[in-house]
């Protein structure tokens, strides 16, 4: 197994992220996403770490490699945006956002629906468990790793161009507030240093410091942070088994997609409430499952399903069910579970699935996570 940690390791020494300069907008509010590599091994990880840079990810595997004392990470999990990691000048709020102006009408502004590509997610696993349904009780070292992208990202009617309406009045007061700021030194100068005018000082600083901007930034925050209507996303991963210390085989390769939908529950613009709900497909290539003759075999399974639940600012709550289909097995069976998120903080996040699993060693879920977020994804304002 120790080629895979190597590659991924040298797979994440790429680029470092650069550190943004001038003003932002944080992107704090952003849903937890999916992770390929933990479906696919059918897994809630205890820890979940969102590294903001190649070196804390790096580190993260190594510390975990060293904690095990084993020769393999300790169930370490890690999902992170290569987005995030390169230096991009061009980097700003409207191409983040995927909104720009109409070249039929350039006062409009419109969104692009495959602006989310750039968001694209890679995930590893590195998890101790049994994979294979055998009479053995013993553990496999499971590496795993995925990619989610969102293809189409549709939002509600007008929402381009009030984003781009509030980041113009944005620019224009902050505009204000700079020629108010040399306004106000000169009125300050004219008065001297006499004692006498201390009144008048307070005043002149009283009128020319009022402050526009810091509103209209939390404006845009929450459209930033809104939903869109539509959201279709695809995901693959992979996963190996090492079966013994020194061979590793391939255990799991999937590819999946979802089309979710998002009602707000308000119409107020910092709106964070939303029903939720979800369709989803995937294929499973199971190279240790029993067939209808209790014989591990590659086994293809097909699995159609879907979500629903509500999300409101500190919390999430819902419920996942699907079917799957087995080549050479007849019947079939259904997983659905109970998931809940709960946001602690900012980047920290705890997780939680209760429920049924599919037909397999463990058939019962019931487990806690914790996702922790290092750093803060930024845009720069125009």
């Amino acid at each position: 197994m120790k080629k895979y940690i190597i590659f991924i390791l040298l797979c994440a020494a790429g680029r470092a992220g650069a550190q943004v300069q001038t003003p932002t907008v944080s992107l704090k509010d952003l849903a937890v996403p999916s992770s390929p590599a933990f479906v696919i091994t059918d897994i809630t990880p205890t820890l979940v770490q969102n590294p903001a840079t190649p070196k804390a990810f790096v580190l993260g595997v190594a510390q975990s490699y060293q904690q095990s004392g084993t020769g393999f990470p300790n169930n370490y999990s890690a999902e992170f945006t290569p987005y995030w990691w390169l230096k991009l000048h061009s980097r700003s709020v409207y191409n983040a956002q995927g909104i720009h102006r109409s070249k039929r009408d350039t006062t409009k502004w419109v969104t692009d629906p495959t602006a989310g590509l750039k968001y694209t997610s890679i995930s590893t696993a590195f998890v101790n468990k049994d994979m294979i349904p055998d009479t053995a009780k013993t553990t496999q070292k499971v590496f795993a790793v995925g990619i989610h992208a969102t293809l189409l990202k549709i939002y509600a009617k007008g929402y381009a161009q009030e984003l781009g309406g509030s980041i113009a009045d944005w620019h224009r007061a902050a505009q204000d507030e700079i020629d108010n700021n040399q306004k106000m030194l000169d009125a300050l100068a004219k008065l001297g240093s006499d004692p006498k005018d201390s009144v008048e000082r307070k005043k002149i600083i009283a009128e020319f410091s009022q402050k526009k901007t810091p509103g209209i930034l939390e404006n845009i925050n929450s459209l930033i942070a809104r939903k869109p209507l539509f959201n279709l996303d695809i995901a693959g991963a992979y996963s190996a088994y090492g079966v013994t210390d020194q061979e590793a085989r391939t255990g799991r390769v999937g590819a999946w997609t979802t089309l979710s939908s998002y009602i707000p529950l308000s119409t107020q613009i910092d709106n964070k409430n939303y029903f939720e709900i979800s369709a989803s497909a995937r294929y499973l290539s199971d190279h240790f499952q029993k067939n209808d003759l209790d014989q591990i075999v590659r086994v293809d399974n097909t699995d159609i399903g879907g979500k629903a639940g509500f999300s409101f600012s500190q919390l999430s709550i819902g419920v996942e069910s699907l079917y799957r289909h087995t080549k050479g097995i007849s019947g079939g069976s259904v997983r659905t579970i109970g998931i809940i998120n709960v946001k602690l903080a900012e980047n920290l996040y705890i997780n939680g699935a209760f429920g049924k699993d599919f037909a397999g060693p463990n058939k019962l879920i019931s487990a806690f996570g914790i996702n922790w977020g290092f750093g803060t994804e930024k845009v720069d304002l125009p």
